[in-house]
């Protein structure tokens, strides 16, 4: 009984889960009701009758998931009244009609709500009609009268013969038509109502359509992103990011960048693909004495050449390789591939640059053939399953053998079975080993490789004895099989110490660990929403050490989800979509935190900060980018609107301290300054306290630059406040110096000197003396070039200064002609290049700042920290490992990076 009230349980949950699909896609009319303890649930319907005349009508009821066909017609039948004027009560029929013309009568038994529940797990659309048995559509029958007389038929003949199967095939297939041209579309239309829901239904089937051809070329690391840069087909959209497999090639990115950039019309043959190749500078510096591309490196790729897979292979230590779309050269020829030539006997492997294993003869003599080890996974054994595998025969060797792993160059291989002797340099391992350039590999009893990288490595170290690295599960991608790698218990991913190899008296070099996380955080799915919403919502900003728990804690939280150590008896697909759902909610919730808290500068810096690092975290991880596209949409969202909402606090602030330091009739001392100043700092001071990235940092700075340069110009140039007069320009050319040297601390000298300017040089065009034309006007020219002819004349010296400019001395004459010099100096230098941006010219400055927000690409505090900081300890486990038991939280490595799993190693 037990067991049959949990089977019910489940079938209960599955099916409220599709319930509430269909109701997130449907009107709030046609939605379903919860399905009770019985799984039975209650939804409206829409049927169609058809008619004696052709004519169909529609009427809608509530139907029960229980009731049957049977049922239903005798409801409808009360509905529509079809036999009213009928002396006897023909027999009716409930038809499924389909948008292609598919047509499938219901048998009396069948449940129509559920009929219509299955269209959706199907991904198909159909509706219902309800009509007479005996009105099907006619086949053209053979007359009487053809048998009687032998006349050939006349072309007139033969034409209405033609004329009239026509119309019998129209009659026949008509009614899917009617049904979906005729019949207008009416708000109680049975149609997916939600646009945000269709595109998300079609990404996710483009996704799982990606996903299932990465599954059928056997690999976790089948496929990934690669970004394409298109700078030469849009300028303002410089690249755009591909969901690829290693097997697409060139010209299938080609294909898919120009769909991207909205260019289907044009012919992919006239576009290539080109990889440029940036090395790193000398000594790991840049020099400002090389030249901005020195040592640039590209060619363009042939049409069959993989990209994404030669970014896998690339080596991050030669320098940054990328992917540029550019027109095909007139003179393009492909290149010519050349096979090298067997150095040691035996075949070469067809592939160039793959590591291989050759075979040793038992009894000596010339080494035996190649095999070359492609990417991802080679399954070894009698009967090796999946599309690339070494087949072997002999004594101790399993159908399924052990699995060789090739990712980034580094080739591993694991024992599937505890049975199963594998053997490297004559130690049996039985976890996953990493194979050395000339270690013996040796399978089963009687089976001897040779293991040899492509490369060589310049000083090749005496063959290891095997001692199994171990390697963290814990992060393993979603559609990885279970039975590829198993792990051990995670250690610390570093250089082991130093020991001899017996009888050699040398010392060997140590493998390394398969990269792992610094922590683990086990999420348990029931405690799922408790432990969002410990994390989230009810988390306080201010009482947390380690200001980026949430997005460490998270990130953990979403590996662990896509690790198999979650629900290890869960299908790979399954595992997806789990970690999709989860990470899905979680840009939700924190979309929702900044929401509620948008007008306090704090919470908004907070979550500026870890939903810019956990943003960074999801699309930079190679196994979970491609699964939390949504996630990732909604947490740019997030980090738009805490931006803008902390732009707007600081604004607020500042606002109310500007008057003070530029209005202050105190002009003695420069001390008003001090509370602008003091704004300033504050933020600075949250921002680095909430361990916000640099590069957001100076974004949101530029904004309040740009807030003081345009209020004060603008009290100047409409207002007249402070008057216009030298003593002004001197004072505010004092004060401006305080702002300009305190950003100059904080390392934003480039912002302010980018957005002051024009407040500057008109401080400095006020000060400066202008009774004699031909002495100022050069130096007078050459400091306020930022200023265009408008601000020059009008608001500082032409009209307004000499209808209410008030010399206070001799010297502060304005000398005839300088005003219209500074206009034609003015044009020529700040309107010029006003007019080529397309930018209006005008007096007054424009409060908002014309710049897009832009993402940063580096920066984040995931590249530089190591093993666990001691305030996500605290803010992670302290607070989540509740007596409740949220989450199991543990130290993996002390000396592990956050980076591990990223495309970029620093």
């Amino acid at each position: 009984m037990a067991s049959e009230r949990e089977l019910k349980a489940v079938e209960r949950i599955n099916l409220r889960n599709t319930i509430n699909q269909w109701n997130a896609n449907r009107l709030d009319l046609f939605e379903l009701s919860e399905p009770n303890e019985d799984l039975e649930f209650h939804g409206v319907m829409r049927f169609y009758f058809q008619d004696a005349d052709q004519k169909v009508v529609t009427k809608c009821i509530r139907v029960s998931s229980t009731a049957t066909v049977s049922d239903v017609i005798g409801t409808l039948i009360e509905k529509f009244r079809p036999d009213i004027r009928m002396l006897s009560v023909p027999d009716y029929a409930l038809y499924e009609i389909h948008e292609n013309g598919e047509e499938r009568k219901l048998s009396a038994e069948e449940r129509p709500l559920l009929v219509q529940l299955n269209w959706h797990q199907d991904d198909r659309e159909g509706r219902f009609l309800f009509r007479r048995m005996d009105h099907k559509s006619r086949l053209p029958t053979l007359k009487v009268e053809s048998l009687r007389f032998g006349r050939k038929p006349s072309r007139r003949d033969h034409k209405k013969k033609k004329n009239k199967e026509a119309a019998q095939t129209e009659e026949k297939d008509g009614i899917a038509e009617k049904l979906y041209t005729e019949i207008p579309e009416t708000s109680f239309t049975r149609s997916i109502s939600n646009p945000e829901a269709v595109m998300r239904r079609r990404r996710q089937q483009k996704l799982e359509r990606k996903l299932q051809q990465f599954r059928q070329e056997g690999s976790p690391e089948a496929g990934g992103t690669l970004r394409i840069f298109g700078e030469s087909l849009n300028r303002d959209v410089p690249y755009k990011t591909l969901l690829l497999s290693t097997t697409d090639t060139a010209a299938h990115v080609v294909r898919e960048i120009l769909a991207k950039y909205g260019l289907e019309q044009e012919e992919p043959q006239l576009y290539c693909l080109v990889q440029v190749l940036v090395p790193p500078p000398p000594g790991g510096l840049p020099s400002p004495q090389d030249p901005p591309m020195a040592g640039l490196k590209e060619f363009i790729l042939d049409d069959d050449d993989c990209p994404l897979a030669i970014e896998r292979q690339h080596n991050r230590m030669k320098g940054t390789l990328s992917f540029h779309i550019r027109r095909r050269p007139a003179d393009y020829q492909p290149r010519k591939r050349k096979k090298k030539a067997p150095s040691g006997g035996g075949t070469v492997p067809l592939e160039e640059g793959l590591p291989f294993l050759q075979e040793v003869p038992q009894g000596g003599g010339p080494p035996g053939p190649c095999h070359p080890i492609p990417l991802h996974m080679t399954e070894v054994g009698s009967a090796p399953s999946g599309s690339q595998g070494l087949q072997l025969q002999g004594p101790g060797v399993l159908p399924r053998h052990c699995v060789i792993a090739h990712t980034e160059g580094v080739v591993t291989v694991t024992p599937s079975q505890p049975e199963a002797e594998t053997y490297v340099d004559n130690v049996r391992v039985f976890d996953t080993t990493l194979l050395q350039h000339g270690a013996a590999v040796r399978f089963g009893r009687s089976h001897l490789f040779r293991f040899w990288q492509a490369t060589p490595p310049r000083t090749a170290a005496p063959p290891p004895a095997s001692s199994p690295a171990a390697m963290g599960d814990n992060h393993r991608p979603p559609h990885e099989e279970d039975h590829r790698l198993r792990a051990a218990e995670p250690e610390p991913a570093g250089m082991m110490p130093d020991h001899l190899v017996p009888g050699g008296g040398e010392p060997r070099e140590q493998r390394r660990g398969d990269p792992i996380l610094p922590a683990v955080l086990e999420l348990w799915e029931e405690h799922e929403a408790l432990f969002l919403d410990a994390v989230i919502n009810q988390l306080d900003w201010l009482s947390v050490q380690f200001k980026l728990v949430p997005a460490y804690t998270l990130y953990m939280a979403c590996r662990y989800r896509a690790s198999t150590h979650f629900r290890p008896e869960t299908s790979p697909t399954e595992r997806a979509q789990r970690l999709t759902a989860l990470a899905t909610t979680i840009g939700a919730r924190v979309r929702a935190a900044v929401e509620q808290q948008q007008r306090d500068a704090g919470p908004m810096a907070f979550w500026l900060a870890n939903a810019s690092e956990l943003l960074h975290f999801l699309r930079q991880d190679r196994h979970l980018s491609a699964y939390t596209l949504d996630a990732q949409d909604l947490l740019t969202e997030a980090l738009q609107l805490a931006f803008r909402q902390l732009v707007a606090a600081q604004r607020r602030e500042l606002a109310q301290a500007l008057p003070r330091a530029f209005l202050s009739p105190d002009t003695a001392t420069d001390a008003p300054i001090g509370e602008a100043l003091g704004v300033l700092a504050s933020s600075m001071s949250l921002l680095r306290r909430c361990r916000v990235n640099a590069a957001l940092t100076i974004q949101l700075f530029s904004w309040l630059f740009h807030h003081v340069n345009a209020w004060l110009l603008n009290s100047l140039l409409l207002h007249g406040r402070p008057p216009l007069c030298r003593p002004t320009g001197a004072l505010l050319k004092r004060r401006l110096a305080h702002l300009v040297a305190w950003a100059e601390q904080q390392g934003l000298e480039l912002a302010a000197d980018c957005h002051l300017a024009r407040l500057i040089q008109a401080a400095h065009l006020l000060a400066a003396p202008k009774a004699h034309p031909q002495h100022d006007l050069p130096l007078l020219a050459d400091a306020c070039f930022k200023l265009n002819s408008l601000q020059v004349p009008l608001g500082f010296l032409v009209r307004h200064l000499l209808e209410h400019f008030q010399p206070l001395s001799p010297g502060d004459q304005v000398g005839p002609g300088l005003v219209e010099a500074l206009v034609r100096e003015a044009r020529k230098g700040e309107d010029t290049r006003l007019a080529e941006e397309g930018r209006p010219l005008q007096l007054a400055e424009e409060p908002q700042l014309a710049l897009p927000f832009l993402l940063p690409e580096d920066g984040y505090s995931c590249e530089t920290v190591r093993g666990v900081p001691p305030g996500l300890q605290v803010g992670s486990w302290h607070f989540c490992c509740s007596p409740s038991g949220l989450v199991n939280g543990r130290n993996a490595c002390s000396l592990c990076s956050w980076w591990s799993h990223c495309h970029l190693h620093p």
